[in-house]
């Protein structure tokens, strides 16, 4: 959107959109935070529900998706380990820094460099 919120372009999903929104385990998590860079914007998309994160062997984080200040895609990362829900970008070396939804305060800081972007 613009400042004066009017709409410029929309995210179309996989997958169909749940008439009513419940608060369900089966439902499919698509974005679930982001960091608005100087350069960037970058999002963390989760792409599956928390019963198969739970029931999946994987530390996968999900995925990090990258748009130029346009909405177009620039880069997709697959994050291998915890998938950060608070996190910001500093765009001088390009590393994510974050914390993960485990509520542990011990070794909570997630780092990831991304790699490609200047």
């Amino acid at each position: 959107m613009d400042i004066d919120l009017n709409l410029i372009k929309k995210v179309k999903f996989k997958y169909a959109h749940p008439d009513i929104i419940l608060d369900s385990p089966d439902q499919k998590v698509s974005y679930i935070s982001g960091y608005f860079g100087k350069r960037y914007l970058y999002v963390s998309f989760f792409g599956m529900s928390w019963r198969e994160f739970r029931s999946s062997d994987s530390d996968s984080g999900g995925f990090l998706e990258v748009f130029d200040l346009d909405g177009n895609p620039v880069v997709r990362y697959r994050l291998n380990g915890l998938c950060p829900i608070h996190f910001a970008v500093d765009e001088e070396t390009f590393t994510l820094y974050g914390a993960p939804d485990d509520g542990y305060p011990e070794d909570n800081l997630l780092v990831y460099q991304l790699k490609g972007l200047n």
